[in-house]
């Protein structure tokens, strides 16, 4: 799952799913990757453990027969596993209820109650990538009703997809974004090349269009590379094809013979081999074409030099002069925003599971957190398809993997509302954790959008402690496993709130050591 997820987040250029099978699907990596957050689980605490993670890896099974593409794979039973895990947290509450009054102390309670907790995400993250798998395959996905709280999954109406559509471009067309400044670059450093070429009357002036373009990458420094790397693949290349011209002499054998051979070379290499010897192969198979054409002699490949040395030093100039930190300014700046909308939408679900917002407050700061993420994606495969690539695959899993779970909390929070109903007051040491981890976050996107790391808590750089241990101590207490629901819902709110924003916390450490890297990576 690690190599799946790393090698996901580090594709270039990888597409962004507008067609509903293709976001399905990219769904169901990441829900692989937020299950494997919740494992290892502990030995089954009650009955309804071992069966929900039954019912959990038979839905796996079903899952992995669907995206292998095996026909007769059955679908995956998902009503039965929402039966089972809504039946689940029943059961924790009553465990948890008997053994309140049978005297054992609220922390052992609770610490029974966080493990109950991670087999109930763990069955939530296999229903939802399940669901999407479902989706993918073109099969049929249990009604909306069926749901305590309904898996994400992509729009199905026209509407509703091209309104989805619409919200992604926004983040990809905005002036800022990592795409629209590659495409402004390359206009105008390919409009520069026209008119040196025209104005100069250089020979074969398409050859300076043509190294612009080659030449042209997002940021200064990797266009001042591959700069180098054109021009001395060139000129080593003319060296070679001056002797083969020379060995040739009159005849044309030769030169027919290394045609293919060059011709291979030339779309082979760049990719598999270096663009230093694409280059080299490519201005070989200049030469020898333009004298099987009409004898022109080596001479032809000073002629190609020129224009490449032309055309990489208006590239140069360009990449210097428009956004010379390229896709990594870019990359920042997403992951910034995505770590921000991400902690305000945890913040909402929050205030929403104690009655401080209603729910049409916590879907717009979904969508933000969303649109982020595509952003912050972007800005990496752009980055990521540069040679000379500075960020680190772990940062960049890291950079998306933590957005994109403070979303899943957010969702899980939903989950316990919708499970547990919601109450009219959240204590004040429950509040006091929400503020340190999702603080920490936001301080860390606040380093990436132009702040210092002297705005970062202690507690994302060390082990935080944990201020909602003793609000949800003393919440069960105070129920004692009597028979009040409005004391129960309340006891079960703050300790299942409590354990997810735990989790959010031991995220920083991880989400720290990557802010870290790319501001390194923006310095270089």
């Amino acid at each position: 799952v690690d190599a799946l997820r790393a090698e996901t987040v580090t594709m270039p250029f990888r597409p962004h799913g507008f067609w509903r099978r293709e976001r399905a699907l990219r769904r169901v990596a990441d829900g692989l990757f937020r299950l494997r957050l919740a494992l290892p689980l502990g030995a089954p605490l009650i009955a309804e453990d071992a069966a929900l993670l039954d019912d959990a890896a038979t839905a796996l099974d079903g899952t992995a027969a669907l995206l292998a593409g095996e026909r007769a794979a059955a679908d995956p039973d998902l009503p039965v596993l929402e039966a089972d895990r809504v039946g689940h947290l029943t059961a924790s509450g009553d465990l948890a209820a008997a053994r309140l009054r049978a005297g054992d102390p609220p922390g052992e309670v609770l610490d029974a109650l966080d493990a109950l907790f991670r087999t109930r995400v763990v069955a939530f993250e296999v229903e939802s990538l399940a669901a999407n798998a479902l989706v993918w395959a073109g099969r049929t996905v249990p009604p909306p009703e069926s749901f305590l709280v309904p898996p994400d999954l992509p729009a199905r109406s026209p509407s509703l997809q091209l309104r989805g559509a619409l919200h992604v471009l926004r983040g990809l067309l905005g002036r800022k974004s990592a795409r629209t400044r590659s495409a402004a670059r390359a206009g105008v450093g390919l409009g520069l090349a026209v008119a040196v070429a025209a104005v100069a009357d250089l020979d074969h002036g398409f050859w300076v269009v043509l190294a612009t373009l080659l030449a042209l990458r997002s940021n200064a420094a990797s266009t001042a590379r591959t700069a180098v790397q054109a021009i001395s693949g060139t000129a080593a290349g003319i060296a070679v094809a001056a002797v083969l011209v020379v060995v040739a002499g009159d005849g044309t054998l030769g030169l027919w013979i290394v045609l293919p051979i060059a011709a291979f070379a030339a779309g082979y290499a760049p990719d598999a081999i270096d663009f230093q010897v694409g280059q080299g192969a490519f201005a070989v198979l200049v030469v020898v074409l333009f004298n099987l054409i009409e004898p022109a002699g080596w001479q032809v490949g000073l002629v190609r030099l020129t224009d490449v040395v032309v055309g990489v030093g208006i590239a140069l100039g360009v990449a210097l002069l428009m956004w010379p930190r390229g896709a990594v300014e870019e990359v920042g700046r997403a992951a910034g925003t995505a770590l921000i909308a991400g902690s305000g939408y945890v913040r909402a679900a929050l205030h929403w599971l104690f009655g401080a917002a209603a729910e049409a407050e916590i879907e717009p700061a979904r969508r933000a957190t969303t649109r982020s993420l595509a952003r912050c994606s972007d800005a990496l495969a752009q980055h990521v398809g540069e040679p000379g690539t500075d960020i680190s695959r772990r940062a960049m899993v890291a950079l998306l993997d933590a957005p994109a779970y403070l979303r899943a909390t957010g969702d899980m929070l939903r989950v316990i509302g919708g499970g547990q109903g919601r109450g009219r007051r959240e204590p004040p040491e429950l509040a006091a954790a929400g503020a340190a981890a999702l603080g920490g976050v936001e301080a860390l996107g606040g380093e990436l959008l132009g702040g210092t790391a002297a705005q970062r808590p202690a507690a994302v750089a060390a082990a935080a402690p944990d201020p909602a241990h003793a609000a949800a101590v003393t919440a069960l207490a105070e129920w004692g496993g009597r028979d009040d629901a409005d004391v129960r819902s309340r006891a079960l709110r703050i300790a299942y709130a409590r354990e997810a924003l735990r989790l959010i916390a031991t995220l920083a450490g991880a989400a720290a050591a990557a802010v870290d890297d790319l501001r390194g990576a923006g310095r270089r």
